[in-house]
């Protein structure tokens, strides 16, 4: 249903843009054939130059990230991939744009979580199990667990609460644990 010329731009743009091989591109198309449907200028280039100039990826990384989550590629820009890069950066106190794109380059299906559902919840999930004086002291070392252990934002809320909860009653240290 897609013209040849548009299907070979994008094919082109997975393959020598973004430096997907031909083998994963095709992986891509069969697991998300949508996206060959989404338009190049309007929505392919603006999602990965946006992620490109938050996280100071180099376009082979994004490349790297489409691999592993294709679907990223249908999240809107202004809606969901912005405000989710740019909360997870002032939460988790990353003032390098670089150390953002460490980040979601260890976890790259974090951007699909939801921002208030998800990622601000599992912030909050560790910080209220944490022994403090304060919470922002709380906050403070559940967004240094999570800088270190990214994969946890892929990690369901009910699992995350599950080990946290299995951790407090074997009276083990939760930021350890």
């Amino acid at each position: 249903q897609y013209g040849i010329a548009s299907l070979r731009l994008k094919l082109d743009f997975f393959f020598t843009e973004l430096g997907i091989p031909h083998e994963h591109i095709g992986r891509i198309i069969h697991t998300s054939p949508a996206i060959m449907g989404l338009s190049l200028t309007d929505t392919l280039r603006p999602k990965v130059a946006s992620i490109m100039e938050l996280c100071a990826l180099h376009p082979y990384e994004v490349g790297m990230m489409v691999t592993v989550s294709p679907p990223t590629l249908f999240l809107g820009q202004k809606s969901k991939i912005e405000p989710a890069l740019k909360y997870l950066a002032s939460a988790l106190s990353l003032d390098e744009p670089r150390d953002l794109g460490e980040l979601v380059l260890k976890a790259p299906r974090l951007l699909r979580q939801g921002l208030a559902t998800s990622l601000m919840r599992k912030i909050d999930l560790i910080a209220d199990a944490l022994p403090s004086t304060n919470d922002e002291d709380s906050t403070r070392v559940a967004a240094e667990l999570l800088r270190q252990n990214p994969a946890l934002f892929d990690t369901s809320n009910a699992v995350l609460s599950e080990r946290i909860e299995r951790c407090l009653s074997a009276e083990k240290d939760v930021a350890q644990y």
